[in-house]
């Protein structure tokens, strides 16, 4: 979480016009995206730790022989949301999330992007 500057969090809720649009002040907002970031950080296990390291030197998640698990739907990083969610929001939200595209794995390993992921998923909630 240390990693993540306050700023980061800020900028997340501005760039979602749904936030202010529900009445949901940045204080709010912000608490509950860092409350997120913490619940993923603390269930983060070896699985989510070999999917990460597996993405940095491959490109790619671990592929489980067992496992029917596509590589798009392999979760990374701080905020644990998926390559192919993130696909979904450059679609979905494509003035604040079209900056990932073609590299939508560096972002998510990149803790500094861990809240505009959080508050992509959090602004989808809001408009379903």
């Amino acid at each position: 979480m240390q990693a993540i500057p306050e700023e980061a969090w800020t900028d997340a809720y501005n760039k979602f016009p749904q936030f202010k649009d529900a009445g949901l002040s940045e204080k709010r907002v912000t608490e509950l995206m860092q409350a997120i970031a913490r619940n993923e950080l603390f269930f983060y296990d070896l699985a989510d730790a070999l999917d990460d390291k597996s993405v940095r030197e491959t490109d790619k998640p671990v592929q489980y022989p067992f496992k029917d698990r596509k590589a798009g739907d392999a979760t990374l990083g701080v905020s644990q949301v998926s390559l192919d969610g993130v696909k979904k929001f450059e679609i979905e939200f494509p003035e604040q999330m079209g900056r990932y595209s073609s590299r939508e794995s560096q972002a998510l390993l990149n803790p500094i992007e861990a809240p505009m992921m959080i508050a992509a998923v959090l602004a989808h909630n809001i408009k379903n």
